[in-house]
């Protein structure tokens, strides 16, 4: 029996073996649940980066506040339509704790704000950022963001890759978390993944906005050499099934 592989199975079992990929690779999940805890060292191997601004300061820079320390996959925010600002006090669980920070080094088990778009309860505000990834490897972005009375529209897209995008998420007049997960790989280094998260929809109560909190970027678990073999084996028959 002949087994047929999917694009973006075949560009993950690449990253596993060593092996190259055909074309760009992008899929994404979203969880409207997540855990009441984040260990953003654990999840950010390559890279991690939070955005704790609570002062709703506008004209903020859109930098992280703190981010792994010589970690640089991460880049800095910009506003869908305004400028960057953060929000008001901070959304409730997930906690965040790390041990590799910049400044400060460490956190355990914290509440942190978020940054979002000076234009609020206004459709298509919010905010964007850039990961840049390893053409030779498949790696992980975990994205929490948060909202208020608005439905969000998270949208990720990477050169030479279908687009990935979800609206799922509605909140109400109390700011919870939500988490994406996406696995990329670009073509080339000069691919990057374009990430954005805006409102769709106002919901009733003002004040309408969508937040960013925190980004971790990580590489796959390893597999057995038993899997590596197969996996190997699979890409291998490919390649002559296209010769």
């Amino acid at each position: 029996m002949k087994m047929k592989l999917g694009r973006g199975c075949v560009a993950l079992l690449a990253g596993m073996v060593g092996l190259p990929a055909w074309g760009a690779m992008l899929v994404g999940s979203v969880n409207l649940t997540p855990g009441s805890s984040e260990d953003l060292t654990a999840d950010g191997p390559v890279d991690w980066a939070i955005w704790d601004y609570q002062s709703g300061t506008a004209g903020t820079s859109g930098a992280p506040s703190n981010r792994k320390s010589g970690g640089s996959a991460i880049g800095s925010v910009t506003a869908a339509l305004g400028t960057p600002r953060g929000i008001t006090g901070t959304v409730p669980a997930s906690t965040f704790s790390y041990t590799n920070g910049t400044s400060p080094v460490s956190a355990t088990n914290v509440l942190i704000g978020a940054i979002t778009d000076t234009s609020i309860n206004v459709a298509n505000s919010g905010i964007k950022f850039n990961v840049t990834g390893n053409p030779g490897a498949v790696e992980g972005v975990k994205v929490i963001v948060s909202g208020f009375n608005a439905v969000g529209t998270f949208t990720a897209t990477l050169n030479g890759a279908p687009v990935y995008t979800d609206s799922s998420a509605s909140y109400a007049a109390t700011r919870r978390p939500v988490s994406y997960t996406l696995q990329f790989q670009p073509d080339s280094a000069a691919d990057v993944l374009q990430i954005s998260y805006t409102i769709s929809t106002l919901n009733t109560g003002g004040n309408s906005n969508v937040d960013l909190q925190a980004v971790a970027v990580s590489v796959p678990e390893p597999v057995s050499m038993g899997s590596v073999g197969l996996a190997g084996a699979m890409l291998l028959g490919r390649r002559r099934a296209r010769a």
